[in-house]
């Protein structure tokens, strides 16, 4: 064997060696990458259905706050009071209820910022439209005559930004 024989051989190693090399690299970093991007899609999806389970929660309470008529429970206590009754501690299911949608609404800002780290800005503004407005239900008092009355339609409006708020996230849960 010629030392040209021998330089040729090696070359032909040499060369069949760095091509391997390049190309497992090349899929090592494509497997990588893609294994990064599919644990990513994961954890979005685990967010975002954390987030579904506490806005269902949320949305449970509101409703049932705004439903549940005080005024009603306000003429129990006056009517206990008048039969020389113990009055039920209404004031105490009021400030409860209060205190609750209080809570609600900090969490909701919480679950809007989670919205805007996942990158669902169009969410994140449904969420608001939703928390603006469940503060209607603040601004009814709760000796109005017509509560019920006053309360429906922003109940079924609730309902209806819930509805779209979900129509969202359900994109943004399925699109990676």
């Amino acid at each position: 064997m010629t030392w040209i024989e021998v330089t040729d051989t090696a070359i032909k190693i040499g060369l069949g060696a760095i091509i391997t090399a390049i190309g497992g690299c090349i899929i090592l970093s494509k497997t990588h990458a893609h294994e990064l991007k599919k644990e990513k899609w994961k954890r979005t999806q685990d967010t975002l259905e954390g987030i579904s389970k506490e806005f269902e929660t949320i949305h449970k309470h509101l409703i049932e706050r705004a439903t549940t008529n005080f005024s009603i429970k306000k003429g129990i206590k006056s009517m206990e009071q008048l039969m020389g009754k113990e009055p039920s501690d209404v004031d105490g299911f009021t400030f409860k209820a209060l205190e609750q949608t209080k809570e609600d609404f900090l969490n909701l800002y919480s679950l809007e910022g989670r919205l805007l780290l996942l990158g669902g800005t169009k969410q994140q503004k449904l969420m608001e439209q939703y928390r603006l407005t469940a503060t209607k239900i603040e601004g009814i008092p709760i000796t109005s005559p017509g509560i019920v009355n006053e309360l429906k339609p922003i109940v079924d409006e609730l309902y209806q930004k819930r509805s779209d708020l979900y129509d969202s996230i359900s994109h943004l849960y399925t699109t990676p």
